[in-house]
This record gives structure tokens, sequence and C-alpha cells, in this order.
């Protein structure tokens, strides 16, 4: 749906956070249960959240608590269990402070280092979702 992803799973998971900065989507790069390690430019842009702020925190409890559902972190919870590299994609709206926004999300997952990365496009605003 949009995204091409050229090289193996283990090498986007090992890629530094800098390094997706100029990437039109948003990177979210995540350890274990939801540590946020990595957060680029594209994505603090459509949270409106600096990185500095994110890093270190769990995504699904501190940042983004609409995420802490079967249908999202549920996905992640699924692989870490299989206990082996997994990909799985999602449509889901975030809901953030400023408003609402419909997001295709591309969730890849490298279980040797426990590291998920989650590639964020935005799809639409909530005022373009219909009811």
């Amino acid at each position: 749906m949009g995204f091409v992803i050229s090289v193996p799973i283990e090498d986007l998971t090992h890629i530094p956070p800098e390094y997706f900065n100029d990437l039109p989507y948003g990177v979210i790069q995540l350890k274990g249960e939801g540590t946020v390690i990595g957060y680029n430019q594209t994505e603090a842009s459509l949270s409106k959240l600096d990185p500095a702020r994110v890093v270190g925190k769990n995504f699904f409890r501190d940042i983004a608590p609409c995420t802490a559902v079967k249908e999202f972190a549920g996905e992640l919870a699924k692989m870490r269990a299989f206990g082996a590299n997994g990909r799985s994609e999602l449509r889901f709206l975030f809901k953030f402070r400023h408003g609402a926004v419909l997001v295709h999300v591309v969730m890849i997952y490298e279980a040797a280092s426990d590291t998920a990365v989650l590639l964020v496009k935005p799809l639409a605003q909530e005022s373009d979702v219909p009811s």
C-alpha cells in the first residue's frame, strides 16, 4: 500500500533513528514491550511531540495510549509471542490532542533483537474520514 522497503527486516530494525528523519512518513522504533528508541521528524510533526520527550517512554502507555488495543499493540504482542520475524499492516485512527488522523501502519518485528519498526503514513485528517 505505498510502502517499499528494500532491505531485510533485520537491517531495518538496526538503522539508527537519525537516518529516518528525511523520510516522508513517520518511523517509530520500539524495543521489547514498547519502549521508544527512535522517533523520526516526520512522526514528530504528525504527532506534535518532541522526539526528546518520547524516547525512553513506553509508546503504548505513555505516548499513544489509543494504540493499547488488540488491533494495534496486540499485533506486536502476537509477533513477540511467536518469537520470529514478522510484518503486519493495519489502518488505524490515531487520536492526538490536536485531532484524529487516519494512518496506514506497517509494523515490522525482528525477534533476535526484540525490536519493532512502525512505518506510519497519514491517510486523512478526522474531518476527511467518513462517519
